[in-house]
């Protein structure tokens, strides 16, 4: 029993934590706590995105605003043009995000765009797609576009009760869970922690490291443009804002704060960060414009000072260093 449990101890870790999440809104019915569980499973899923990139790869992208703007963008437009279905439209947007990933990241990557370079090409993809959406009138301009409503139903993505949506992101979610965990124990795993460590030293060792970072940002493009068709269809509306700068950061504290390049630290820090974002809006209100932002700043700091992977790699070291001291 226990080699099968350390065996597939991942695999029973997602397992927990999905179960343990899909109970919540059995205890937690207020309309406003809903709003944040689903709030915390859509950044954790959106972080986890870009973490195959970011985390994995060790290419620090601040442009994921952008991958996951087209998504919402191209299914409501699809939908209001052509009356083709929110999924139809999801995967629709998907695919063009890998085609814009693709446009921005071959040249990048053939010319050795690395550290900084390839941050700040992300900042001017997110940039030029920002400024684009808000001054073309069919994509809605600053005023940006609201989804069409037909009915209640599983087909249109639309529902009456925010707990449809919370189970529908969170399936997304673990799902995504699975695939990572699959990637972790793969061969292309290997050659994403290789590249992470030492580009260099990788590439002398035969990994096709430009090809390899290729897939990876292509793979979390495409998984992120879905994440922003879920969270159009639950907001109702987007705007060009989804595409900036500030929301891809939105995107990657969680990775970031919870530990990057682990299978659940941008979960974790979806559960610090938004709880903290939300209890200072409920008790705070908007007395202090950008007061969750320094509070974010303070966590970074600290969670930096004391280890500089993340909290998942402190917890696990602190657990282990205390069952090591009562096992002594």
């Amino acid at each position: 029993m226990i080699p099968f449990v350390r065996k597939h101890s991942s695999v029973l870790s997602i397992c927990g934590v999905g179960l343990l999440f899909a109970l919540l809104p059995l205890v937690v019915k207020e309309g406003y706590l809903l709003n944040i569980l689903v709030m915390i499973v859509l950044f954790a899923y959106l972080s986890q995105c870009w973490d195959i990139v970011g985390g994995f790869a060790g290419q620090l992208s601040f442009g994921h605003a952008a991958f996951f703007g087209i998504g919402p963008y191209v299914s409501i437009l699809l939908n209001m043009h052509f009356k083709v279905w929110p999924w139809g439209g999801m995967v629709a947007g998907g695919l063009l995000a890998v085609a814009v990933a693709w446009l921005f990241a071959y040249p990048t990557f053939r010319y050795g765009l690395r550290g900084s370079y390839f941050a700040l090409g992300t900042l001017a993809l997110s940039a030029l797609l920002t400024i684009s959406a808000s001054n073309v009138d069919f994509l809605g301009g600053a005023q940006g576009l609201l989804v069409p409503y037909y009915e209640q139903s599983f087909r249109y993505m639309q529902f009456g009760q925010k707990t449809y949506y919370y189970y529908l992101i969170l399936a997304f979610m673990v799902l995504l869970l699975f695939f990572v965990n699959g990637i972790r124990k793969s061969r292309f795993g290997y050659y994403l922690s290789a590249i992470r460590e030492d580009e260099d030293a990788a590439e002398s060792l035969g990994v096709k490291t430009r090809k390899v970072k290729m897939v990876a940002m292509l793979i979390s493009a495409f998984l992120t443009a879905l994440g922003g068709t879920l969270y159009a269809q639950y907001m109702s509306f987007i705007d060009p804002e989804i595409l900036s700068v500030p929301f891809s950061i939105e995107i990657i504290l969680p990775a970031i704060i919870g530990g990057g390049a682990t299978l659940f630290g941008p979960l974790l820090g979806a559960v610090v960060l938004i709880s903290i974002k939300e209890g200072i809006r409920l008790y705070v209100g908007h007395a202090y414009t950008g007061l969750s932002m320094v509070v974010y700043g303070l966590i970074l700091i600290g969670v930096i000072i004391m280890s500089r992977k993340g909290l998942v790699p402190l917890l696990s070291r602190v657990f282990f260093a205390k069952f090591k001291g009562e096992n002594d």
